[in-house]
């Protein structure tokens, strides 16, 4: 409680000053209008977590329609792809073991119950051991039970005997964020040691392609091939089950949500590529929760609060999403958007000498690369 008054009056204070900063600049009506803002967005995303208590947040129900992914790589997109040039096995097995090396963690096997070394002196123990079961029983009491029954559905179709991820961990200081608590209602950065960048950067799932690549490059019947796609499989299946749209700690960044996407998206198309095919029920399940994390991304897109390499990623992850989803109405509308906001914000956030404008190296190589990735997929349409 004393740290939570303390982040409280901290918070306070800062909000205090940017108001103040902003009347200096703008004016009063620019304080109202921003205001006016500010209170239309809580009250929508209020809104969005009455209905998702509800009546469920998951797309994907027992009525649902089959959606069928378009391929996006041709048959020659692999050619010359060699095990030299994709992770190495050992690599691989650390993926296949649920071993993460993430922000300077060290390589870490990630899952519910484990006992974490703490950081900076200070650890948290707050997650529980689990026994999970065929039927998705373990899941009871951890998610909103507006959205149990399709979690259960979805989790049903994991290889017996598979333990999950804890996706919501910190794993290196031990801090858990809940899978049941409305994503904009969490909070982060108000604990010592605590970071939410780990539990988000595993959540990216960068792995994915890089083990949809090591199998496509060996035989499509290969023992570590098959042992690959159905980790990747695997891990889609687990993720989507345990972390419902708009709950949990995931969910908060719509530029993470991007970047998982467009790794989905690469993923499934590369096992594509090198002749592997999902099953048709597992393939709809992704294919829905591509459309989730699309009907999120566009509801909260970071503009113009963060205008710079967060909304790129918005709009690289939604052009990925738009692509590779059926044409509608409504993906058209997502990829027109998407290819034209690709267009200004690259002009945009990189200067005429090549250089990008946040003045970071590290931003450069990132916005960068979504911005190739993005182009690549645009041109190739």
């Amino acid at each position: 409680m004393r740290w939570r008054r303390w982040y409280s009056s901290v918070d306070a204070s800062v909000r205090l000053k940017k108001i103040q900063t902003i009347f200096r600049q703008e004016g009063l009506c620019a304080v109202a209008r921003r205001a006016l803002a500010k209170l239309l967005r809580e009250s929508g995303s209020r809104y969005e977590e009455a209905v998702a208590r509800r009546k469920g947040s998951y797309r994907l129900d027992g009525n649902s329609n089959a959606i069928q992914l378009t391929p996006r790589l041709g048959a020659t997109a692999l050619e010359g792809l060699s095990l030299e040039a994709c992770i190495l096995q050992p690599m691989a097995q650390h993926y296949l073991d649920h071993r993460f090396d993430l922000l300077g963690s060290g390589w870490v096997q990630v899952r519910y119950g484990m006992h974490c070394r703490g950081m900076a002196g200070y650890r948290y123990d707050m997650g529980e051991q689990v026994v999970p079961d065929s039927r998705g029983d373990w899941l009871a009491g951890r998610l909103n039970p507006s959205n149990l029954k399709t979690a259960q559905r979805i989790w049903q179709r994991v290889d017996r005997g598979r333990q999950p991820i804890d996706w919501q961990l910190d794993f290196k200081s031990g801090y858990r964020w809940s899978e049941k608590t409305w994503a904009t209602r969490l909070t982060y950065g108000h604990l010592l040691g605590v970071d939410v960048k780990v539990p988000w950067e595993l959540s990216r799932t960068q792995h994915l392609p890089q083990m949809a690549l090591r199998a496509a490059t060996l035989a499509v019947k290969d023992a570590e091939a098959q042992q690959l796609v159905r980790s990747v499989r695997n891990q889609w299946l687990d993720f989507i089950a345990t972390n419902p749209p708009g709950f949990g700690v995931n969910w908060l960044c719509p530029m993470d949500i991007a970047i998982r996407a467009a790794n989905w998206c690469l993923a499934w198309d590369i096992l594509q590529a090198g002749g592997f095919t999902l099953d048709p029920e597992d393939e709809n399940v992704l294919a829905h929760s591509l459309y989730d994390h699309g009907h999120y991304i566009v509801g909260h897109l970071e503009w113009p609060n963060n205008r710079a390499n967060h909304y790129l990623a918005d709009i690289c992850g939604l052009a990925f999403i738009a692509a590779y989803l059926p044409e509608t109405r409504e993906t058209d509308r997502w990829l027109t958007f998407a290819i034209g906001q690709l267009h200004v914000e690259t002009l945009r956030q990189f200067l005429p000498d090549g250089g990008n404008f946040e003045g970071s190296t590290a931003y450069h190589r990132l916005s960068l690369e979504m911005v190739l990735y993005a182009t690549a997929l645009v041109l190739g349409l």
